[in-house]
């Protein structure tokens, strides 16, 4: 049996498992103006807080919850405002984390990284196999494999992902690159526009695998690739994709750069090092 109370805002606080902890403002506001002149539509539902009688917490709703905040806000002297219905529910841990967070992973706005947050947080809390969780979010178990592992990535490439700057299929071809190359093809990515970036993405990967290659063919023949001064074979200078951070020789932070891809020169002290080089010093 539902029962739906009236309680104080003061008193209600979020899932304790939502991973979405940043309103749409645009949607908080619409949404402030259908209540001010309709009403709410439909009470959100919530539970008591364990341990804290008279307290509340929400298992989804948080924006019809910003609104009647907003509401507050805008309208100090109107009491309508300082509480909200809420439907109440009895939901154990688990259900309180499917509850809310399946409903959030259903939205076309929420990045691959919340996606794997909440997956891998479900996976650890509840003990839940990947088949398990791909089950109850509707997806495969290798897809939640895929999800997951994008959280080995760098912090700085997570928190580019994150804003949904790269897209999941973007974000996964990083996944397994040395920190430094992953964070540099990231960055760039995120300075093109979004329908450049797989292209871009695409080239940089090509540009990778040719290096790794000519380093691999390179051990093959018995060199170890240790010479920072053998000739450029160019045609003129230009600028790779993945820019070195400094020379390995100078330490300063190379400006001219051979056209080959698989080698640049050094601004300063003008020696002609393998990219190469640079990426298995950083990984």
């Amino acid at each position: 049996m539902f029962k739906i109370l009236e309680v104080a805002l003061d008193c209600i606080g979020p899932n304790p498992y939502q991973q979405r902890t940043v309103v749409n403002p645009k949607h908080v506001e619409n949404l402030a103006i259908s209540i001010a002149s309709e009403g709410l539509q439909q009470p959100p539902q919530a539970r008591e807080k364990p341990g804290s009688p008279g307290h509340y917490q929400l298992v989804f709703g948080h924006n019809r919850f910003a609104a009647y905040q907003k509401l507050r806000s805008e309208h100090p002297d109107n009491s309508v405002y300082t509480k909200m219905p809420l439907l109440l529910v009895t939901l154990d841990e688990r259900q309180m984390f499917e509850g809310g967070v399946t409903e959030n992973l259903q939205r076309e706005d929420i990045s691959p990284i919340a996606k794997a947050r909440a997956l891998k947080l479900y996976i650890e809390k509840f003990n839940a196999s990947q088949r398990e969780c791909g089950t109850l979010f509707g997806i495969s178990q290798g897809a939640v494999s895929n999800l997951i592992r994008l959280l080995s990535l760098p912090n700085e490439v997570i928190d580019i992902a994150d804003t949904r700057v790269l897209s999941e299929r973007v974000t996964r071809r990083l996944v397994g690159l040395p920190d430094e190359v992953a964070l540099k093809i990231a960055r760039g990515a995120a300075k093109h526009d979004e329908d450049a970036r797989p292209e871009y993405v695409n080239r940089c990967l090509r540009e990778v695998k040719a290096l790794t290659q000519s380093t691999s063919e390179a051990r093959d023949r018995g060199c170890k690739n240790k010479s920072h001064n053998g000739q450029a074979r160019s045609n003129g200078i230009d600028q790779p994709l993945l820019e070195p951070e400094a020379c390995p020789c100078c330490y300063k932070t190379p400006k001219t750069y051979v056209r080959d891809g698989r080698q640049w020169r050094c601004g300063q002290c003008q020696s002609v090092v393998q990219l190469s080089v640079l990426m298995h010093q950083s990984s």
